[in-house]
């Protein structure tokens, strides 16, 4: 069957093709029953807009992208991007707007993708999440004018400062080492994430500079935030001397590895070593013992992302905004420093 075109439902509606044009893009120059009957015939005609005649027009497209940069087997199961998602998705529905979701293994992929989708005019914004450091996908979006919010990042400076939706990710981590002081740990280890990250850079700091600041001992092993990736930084750093009696995770996944790797060396936890995943999830839950962890409304997050990102798209100026702080919650992984 061919595709249903403006000239189609007018005919049937009997009207001009700009009065339908008018109607289907919401604009005044029709009356209110005019309106409802082209909507109605173009909806029993399944009529859909054409993305490249809007490209053509300069419309909006009613679409938003989202490139995320991951190996598969991380991102499948770790909860943040899930509820992220959700977040994103809670505000795309009441307006009628897509997300275009691409998943590339190699950082370096994200570039082009943008470029294509601007060419192709297939969205109006992106969200540019994990900022990195010296991140050339801020300046191709600044060059190429597509619209666009950051986040996982800190306030940032320069340009892309006044696009970022971020939330404090130092003083989370400062709280869990102040927390884990007053335990008395004095040797602690941080299974960061992906190196180049700028909020892994931003967590590391925090955790060295409270640790140096309270007389404590703190190790950093990098990982990817895969389960496999929190195993062997697990075991690498437990077999240490002096051996950490805490391990602080930047995600859930690797937290709940961490505590499997534990289990099945025999070493207690929290007796022997506490540990505290970066963030909560069902996965921190369902575990014994629960994971302390951070804790934070991953979903606002997101929501306030695509939020700015809307409003941006429609012609508001981009502004930076201060998201939610995560805050410690305490379960049963993690206790006093073991004696002796």
């Amino acid at each position: 069957m061919p595709r249903a075109t403006i000239a189609d439902i007018a005919k049937i509606a009997g009207v001009s093709k700009v009065s339908v044009s008018y109607a289907l893009n919401g604009r005044a120059g029709v009356s209110d029953s005019t309106r409802e009957k082209i909507l109605r015939i173009a909806d029993e005609l399944g009529w859909t807009a054409n993305i490249a005649a809007r490209a053509l027009t300069g419309s909006k497209v009613g679409a938003i992208g989202l490139v995320i940069a991951r190996e598969p087997e991380p991102f499948g199961v770790e909860a943040f991007f899930m509820n992220f998602l959700a977040g994103i998705e809670r505000v795309l529905s009441p307006h009628g707007v897509a997300l275009v979701l691409q998943v590339v293994t190699d950082p370096a992929d994200e570039v082009p993708t943008y470029r294509k989708w601007w060419a192709e005019r297939r969205v109006d914004g992106v969200i540019v999440v994990e900022v990195r450091n010296e991140d050339a996908r801020l300046a191709e979006l600044d060059k190429i004018g597509m619209p666009y919010v950051v986040t996982g990042g800190g306030p940032g400076a320069g340009p892309s400062a006044r696009h970022r939706v971020w939330s404090d990710t130092q003083e989370p981590m400062r709280e869990i080492v102040r927390y884990l002081s007053e335990l008395g740990h004095r040797n602690i280890a941080h299974v960061a994430g992906i190196r180049d990250l700028e909020h892994t850079v931003l967590r590391v700091d925090a955790v060295e500079q409270e640790a140096r600041a309270l007389g404590m001992s703190s190790i950093t092993a990098y990982s990817d935030y895969s389960a496999a990736g929190g195993t062997s930084a697990t075991s690498m750093l437990l077999a240490t001397n002096p051996r950490p009696t805490a391990l602080i995770y930047d995600n859930d996944v690797m937290a709940v590895a961490g505590l499997t790797h534990c289990m099945h060396e025999g070493i207690d936890v929290p007796g022997e070593v506490s540990l505290i995943a970066g963030d909560n999830s069902l996965l921190t839950d369902i575990v014994h013992p629960r994971l302390t962890s951070l804790s934070r409304d991953v979903a606002n997050y997101g929501a306030d992302a695509c939020s700015r990102l809307l409003e941006v798209i429609d012609g508001d100026e981009a502004r930076p905004v201060k998201a939610e702080t995560a805050r410690l919650r305490v379960a049963g992984s993690s206790g006093p420093a073991p004696r002796g």
